[in-house]
């Protein structure tokens, strides 16, 4: 049933994500036929960069958009009824909202890099941008003695726990929200804000703790040595997964037990 969940998801968002795809694309696929044959337009290229540089940076903002509304309005708003009373536990409701937004956001991260190689390769800048990052990536590697297989894993791991606890803040925070008889946005507005507040006291407890404890100090936070650099990000990301958790078992818990459609 999960799997079921996730495909309905996907159908029911892919109308909106694949044509604004196809757009960024073939904006750029415009550029690279402009620079081509040498094609000037009545408006500057600042413009069209510009343009660009919003279309983008509107999707992801509509990324983010999307997959609230859409945890909003399946479980929490007008169509609650029906998707409560599907033979499938709340957990799995959450489960597919969550994933479909994060592989969404994930396609819109892929679709941007994609765009952004076509507009390089049709200047000639492609090769040059990778040979500079390979570079930089391989002197890296050298003066720290990282493990560049290691690194990537963990910015990937990064990257993916980021976004699952932003949705789930966002989730657990309307979920409390809608414990309320009225007002509900607000009181979502304002649990939001309440778990922001909470999670900042949280960070800078476990932050100067730690480098009390285990670094010697508040000078552990201000070194420069790399190796405090990974460490305290495998607490940030540690933390961060452990907040996710709980906001998931906390929306779930709501949904399950507390939910309130009235």
């Amino acid at each position: 049933m999960l799997g079921k969940l996730i495909k309905y998801e996907f159908k029911s968002t892919m109308r909106i994500f694949l044509p604004i795809y196809g757009v960024i694309i073939g904006f750029s696929l415009i550029q690279v036929l402009l620079d081509l044959f040498n094609i000037k337009m009545i408006f500057s290229d600042g413009i069209l960069v510009t343009t660009y540089v919003l279309l983008i940076i509107g999707t992801l903002v509509l990324t983010l958009i999307v997959g609230i509304q859409r945890f909003f309005k399946n479980i929490l708003g007008t169509e609650g009824y029906l998707m409560n009373t599907l033979p499938v536990k709340s957990w799995k409701l959450i489960f597919s909202k969550l994933f479909t937004s994060v592989s969404w956001f994930f396609g819109t991260v892929l679709i941007t890099l994609s765009a952004l190689s076509i507009q390089l390769a049709s200047r000639g800048m492609l090769q040059d941008t990778w040979e500079n990052i390979e570079l930089l990536w391989n002197s890296l590697m050298l003066q720290y003695s990282w493990n560049s297989g290691l690194l990537i894993g963990k910015i990937v791991m990064m990257i993916v726990i980021y976004a699952c606890y932003g949705f789930l803040m966002v989730y657990c925070a309307m979920a409390i929200g809608h414990l309320f008889n009225s007002n509900r946005i607000i009181s979502s507005f304002i649990a939001y804000i309440g778990l922001y507040f909470i999670v900042q006291v949280i960070s800078v407890v476990v932050l100067v703790g730690y480098a009390f404890v285990f670094g010697g100090g508040i000078d552990f936070l201000t070194n420069s040595n790399p190796d405090v650099a990974f460490t305290l990000i495998n607490n940030q990301m540690i933390e961060m997964g452990l907040l996710a958790v709980i906001y998931y078992l906390v929306t779930n818990y709501i949904v399950k037990k507390r939910l309130n459609l009235e």
